[in-house]
């Protein structure tokens, strides 16, 4: 028995074939293409994000040296909040809004605003404080610029949500995600009435919400075509990449920290109790998968910083020549030291 896991990163999206005793057969990856504009624009077009999901998986498929037909299950794990709007037919619209797109200012302007809203989202949502990538603020932003869903016609479609509907024709999301965009209410575990409302949404515009790492659907004919798998597939929905990683390294069970060096850092830990508001003022926390909830400490200057020094430092990325700058250094020289801030 083999396992296709996906996790649809910001920078690329990976893919890994593993057996019945978790041992990793093969992988592969494609890197993600941004489209940029002014004011924070970041976004990706759903044509490539269909391409890059193959070119992953086939990559992960050959390095293995097995046929999808030998697969019994595909998981996909994703980054948060990337989004867009999609037709009545769950076809793309627009493109999607990346997590990274800052332009929505405005719309967390008009959020605050609103007195009920600005009090409960602490102990709604995940995030401690209401950030203008979160999707309700770019929701609310397309609202009120006259570029956001129609009343009946229209849906809001996460990534991972937009990959499972290519492979198996139905809207589903897990509520680790659902509860990272600002929409979705821990407390009621269902999507939340009063950013829906104040977002121009009805529930039935977007994903119906299952546990994280749950089995949210079964692949359908469609896979075959967009994606070389077979139908028949449990299509299992793992969450964000912190807490796919998270439940992979057993924190819960080590009671244990897992540190990530990625796009972000992140310090990551998992309790067996519910978290109350106190704890969503100080953290981002959510569910985890078979119960209990995360807490995350993140710091946004991670490995994008790093490389925005070694560009800075090297001139354009030129390695070659930050090693040469570096082999000029006099003996006894105590290197450089860099300060994120």
């Amino acid at each position: 028995m083999m396992v296709l896991a996906l996790d649809l990163g910001s920078t690329a999206f990976k893919a890994a074939v593993f057996d019945d005793r978790l041992r990793r057969l093969g992988d592969g990856s494609a890197a993600v293409e941004y489209h940029y504009a002014a004011g924070g624009v970041i976004e990706m077009d759903a044509a490539m994000v269909a391409a890059a999901v193959r070119a992953a998986a086939d990559d992960a498929l050959a390095a293995a040296g097995c046929a999808a037909s030998g697969l019994a299950g595909l998981a996909v794990t994703s980054q948060a909040q990337t989004f867009l709007i999609a037709d009545s037919a769950g076809r793309a619209r627009t493109r999607f809004i990346s997590w990274q797109d800052t332009r929505a200012a405005a719309g967390r302007d008009a959020l605050l605003g609103h007195p009920a809203f600005a009090a409960g989202f602490p102990a709604h949502c995940s995030f401690p404080a209401l950030l203008k990538e979160l999707q309700v603020c770019q929701l609310r932003l397309l609202r009120d610029g006259g570029a956001g869903p129609a009343a009946d016609a229209e849906r809001v479609v996460c990534l991972p949500e937009y990959v499972g509907w290519l492979a198996s024709g139905k809207h589903v999301l897990d509520n680790n995600l659902a509860a990272m965009s600002g929409l979705y209410s821990r407390r009621q575990e269902s999507w939340w009435d009063l950013a829906l409302n104040l977002c121009g949404l009805r529930k039935e515009q977007l994903a119906e919400v299952v546990p994280v790492g749950c089995v949210g659907a079964v692949t359908s004919r469609a896979a075959q075509e967009q994606f070389g798998l077979p139908p028949g597939l449990p299509l299992v929905l793992a969450g964000n990449d912190q807490t796919a990683g998270a439940y992979g390294a057993q924190v819960r069970e080590r009671a244990a920290i897992l540190l990530t060096l990625g796009t972000a850092h992140v310090a990551y830990t998992c309790e067996p109790a519910a978290a109350g508001a106190g704890d969503a003022a100080r953290w981002v926390v959510g569910p985890f998968p078979g119960g209990g909830t995360y807490r995350l400490a993140v710091e946004a200057a991670g490995g994008s910083v790093v490389n925005w020094a070694r560009g800075i430092l090297a001139g354009a990325g030129d390695d070659e020549h930050f090693f040469r700058l570096a082999a000029q250094a006099p003996p006894g020289a105590n290197g450089l030291r860099f300060t994120p801030d």
